[in-house]
């Protein structure tokens, strides 16, 4: 569980290199367009996203090590997230469809 942790963070420090370079790169062809402007979101959403499941899955990793399960104390787990997206998936049962549109609650990044 720990490298899986590790691997999430290092693939959301490489999607926020992107994120930068495509947000210097918008700034300079001076796209500000609502497409644009969506796709920079989704590159925040995805990078976030991946933050959340790092540190889900490093919880996990130290309540194996303890002999103690994390999620006894979803409280504590949901603190820990960013998005709105992933609280919920302490909130209620699978639903059997994917989330298909931006979490808007979560805080957005600016270039």
């Amino acid at each position: 569980m720990v490298r899986l942790s590790e691997h999430l963070k290092g693939l959301a420090a490489e999607v926020q290199q992107v994120e930068q370079v495509v947000g210097s790169t918008a700034l300079r062809a001076q796209l500000s367009s609502q497409d644009a402007i969506v796709q920079l979101q989704s590159l925040d959403y995805l990078r976030q996203s991946l933050e959340d499941l790092s540190v889900l899955t490093m919880l996990l990793a130290r309540s194996d090590e303890a002999g103690v399960s994390a999620l006894q104390d979803p409280v504590q787990i949901r603190g820990r997230m960013r998005l709105g997206s992933t609280k919920a998936l302490f909130d209620a049962p699978l639903s059997g469809h994917a989330l298909t549109t931006l979490d808007i609650a979560g805080s957005v990044d600016l270039f």
